[in-house]
């Protein structure tokens, strides 16, 4: 593409750039698949699945823990320890802890004795096998189940789980009497229920002391599981990171290539060049010997025309811009694999822009000054100046 500037100057800059660069970029943005195949979208799908099964594995042992604990106090709440019957035993034994208890109308002392420690038997016996009835089958069978349905075969834990138990003394059931207190049906009630809620309490710490080693062996369990979708996790992550920086550097490609396009469609001379033709133009005027009738300007700005239809206005690239987007651009993807040709390629095409050169046609009549101006931009006395012209065209090729 050929512009012809009204100060004389000439400018062509290489076209293979914006042609070399596109195919590249297109020859990339084709091979979407990283080296080992994986699509940049079927990377992502399974990344999404591996994330929400590791967070299902990872959510169990706490679940586990909840329906553990939801089994216990479900269990401990619907078991009926106290029934009628039971209740009424419960009344003979508190009979028998009062001071003025004695057997018969001239009771012995052993006699009372024996009948206090009967009656108090009475009730510890049927209270435990309700306690075994009511609590301890049922648990046992509700957490038993527990492991199953989560998969812990686990023969310690099994083993541990059936032989919970607690024995309820005597020494338990004497600490909840209120001393003084009147033995009637209201305060019958009252111990049994105080009876049966230090009897749950009593099993629940028992239990809980084997929740922490079910959900540590959960959670082993649970380590072993999710250690293969962890690894193929992390080794996706690490490719979808690549991918990602790739289309980061590709788009980033494009970019450039763009802005090295717009440059060859609408070429700046360097700001920089404009200055030093201006110096030499104004040092070496006074050094000019056959110029008298030639018209400088004292300001030479860059006023382009292209010899076809002007376009619309462009962006402007300069060229030192492109040069550092460039060496920035390879900079940044010298590292990583896949763009060795392209590293390459723009290595030659960056030397090519910053080792340019300008060829300057210097158009005019006879004797116009053409050989002055040229020896005034040069600054030596190359060019021949006589009363005869020597040439209709002088070429002047400046290389940076």
């Amino acid at each position: 593409m050929i512009y012809l500037i009204s100060s004389g100057l000439l400018i062509r800059l290489p076209e293979n750039i914006r042609i070399i660069c596109t195919q590249l970029y297109e020859d990339e943005m084709a091979e979407m698949e990283t080296p080992d195949g994986h699509n940049r979208a079927d990377v992502q799908a399974r990344l999404g699945e591996l994330h929400a099964e590791i967070d299902r594995l990872n959510g169990i042992p706490d679940q586990m823990e909840k329906d553990f604990l939801n089994e216990l106090n479900t269990t401990l709440k619907n078991a009926y320890l106290m029934p009628a019957k039971l209740r009424d035993t419960a009344h003979l034994f508190l009979e028998s802890r009062q001071s003025d208890f004695k057997v018969g109308l001239f009771g012995s002392k052993k006699k009372t004795e024996e009948e206090r420690h009967k009656r108090e038997n009475d009730f510890l016996t049927g209270l435990q096998q309700n306690i075994e009835t009511s609590v301890q089958w049922r648990l046992r069978d509700k957490l038993l189940n527990l492991l199953h349905d989560y998969g812990l075969y686990n023969q310690e834990l099994t083993q541990q789980i059936q032989n919970i138990s607690i024995t309820y003394d005597s020494e338990s059931l004497k600490a909840l009497i209120k001393p003084g207190a009147t033995v009637n049906g209201d305060y019958v009630l009252h111990y049994t229920e105080d009876v049966s809620h230090d009897v749950k309490k009593t099993y629940k710490q028992e239990v809980l002391k084997l929740m922490d080693s079910v959900h540590d062996e959960m959670t082993r369990k649970i380590a072993e599981e999710s250690a293969a979708y962890e690894s193929e996790r992390d080794k996706l992550e690490q490719i979808h990171k690549q991918q990602e920086t790739q289309e980061s550097l590709k788009n980033k490609l494009q970019e450039q290539i763009h802005k090295v396009d717009a440059a060859l469609a609408e070429p700046q001379p360097d700001t920089d060049i404009w200055a030093l033709i201006k110096e030499n133009l104004a040092a070496k005027q006074g050094s000019v010997t056959q110029a008298a009738s030639f018209p400088v300007r004292e300001t030479i700005e860059p006023d382009i025309t292209e010899t076809n239809d002007q376009p619309a206005e462009k962006p402007v690239y300069p060229v030192q811009t492109i040069l550092h987007d460039l060496e920035k651009t390879t900079d940044t993807i010298s590292d990583l694999p896949g763009f060795r040709s392209i590293i390459d390629d723009l290595k030659r095409k960056h030397d090519r822009l910053n080792n340019r050169t300008y060829t300057i046609a210097l158009f005019g009549a006879f004797s116009a000054g053409k050989s002055s101006l040229a020896n005034a931009l040069i600054g030596e006395h190359i060019f021949a100046i006589g009363a005869k012209p020597t040439t209709a065209v002088t070429l002047i090729a400046f290389i940076r």
